[in-house]
């Protein structure tokens, strides 16, 4: 439940992610202050702040993509979830730039999805799969 939206990991440019101290020994190694990542849900699902409903909903990790050149194409696979649509998208910039929706959504069949795409041109490209 998000509705009260309580989101104790470290947001992006939160000075909880930089100038992190070596653990001692024992401890296991993180790359963040405190006591949540930028990924942990570890209090969701058991602690009063879950059960009452203050904890925002911890996001799903993206999906790990293969790009493939296959002559003139790129293949893009990743693993995909029923129910969930899936949109490649690429931009020519990794840096800046709008990312532009390369073909129509898919929708997730639980089993990895390919694409093929052509190359554009001989310059970089980037991809990207975002879900709704």
């Amino acid at each position: 439940n998000d509705a009260a939206g309580l989101d104790p990991r470290p947001q992006p440019g939160s000075p909880a992610l930089s100038n992190v101290l070596p653990q001692p020994a024992g401890l296991q190694a993180v790359n963040y202050r405190g006591a949540f990542g930028p990924n942990d849900s570890w209090a969701d699902g058991w602690t009063a702040l879950s059960s009452q409903g203050f904890l925002a909903a911890a996001p799903s990790a993206p999906p790990e993509l293969t790009i493939v050149r296959v002559g003139s194409d790129i293949q893009v696979t990743f693993p995909t979830s029923t129910g969930v649509n899936y949109q490649l998208q690429s931009r020519t910039s990794l840096g800046s730039g709008a990312w532009a929706d390369d073909g129509s959504a898919v929708a997730g069949t639980g089993s990895p999805l390919t694409l093929t795409r052509p190359l554009a041109g001989s310059g970089a490209q980037f991809f990207r799969v975002v879900t709704d």
